[in-house]
C-alpha cells in the first residue's frame, strides 16, 4: 500500500508541490506509529475510555509526537 500511494503521489506531483511549499517549522509531524497492544488490553472492565482498539493488526494504539523547529518535543 504504501508503494502505490507513493507512486501515485509521485506521478500526480503531489510530491513536488509538497517539496516546494515553503514549510513552517514551527508545527511539523514527521511520523506515527502504531504500538502493538497485549491482547487482553482492550478487554478489561473500566469506566476509563482508552486509546486502544481493534484493528486488522489486533489491538493497537497509534502513537504520534508533536515537536517544535529543532525537533523537540512539545
Amino acid at each position: 500500500k504504501v508503494y502505490k500511494r507513493f507512486n501515485a503521489w509521485s506521478a500526480s506531483g503531489k510530491w513536488v508541490k509538497v517539496l516546494m511549499t515553503d514549510p513552517d517549522m514551527e508545527w511539523v509531524f514527521i511520523d506515527g506509529s502504531y504500538a502493538k497492544a497485549h491482547q487482553h488490553s482492550a478487554g478489561a472492565a473500566s469506566t476509563q475510555d482508552q486509546a486502544i482498539g481493534k484493528s486488522r493488526a489486533g489491538n493497537t494504539s497509534k502513537i504520534h509526537l508533536a515537536v517544535d523547529a529543532c525537533g523537540l518535543p512539545i
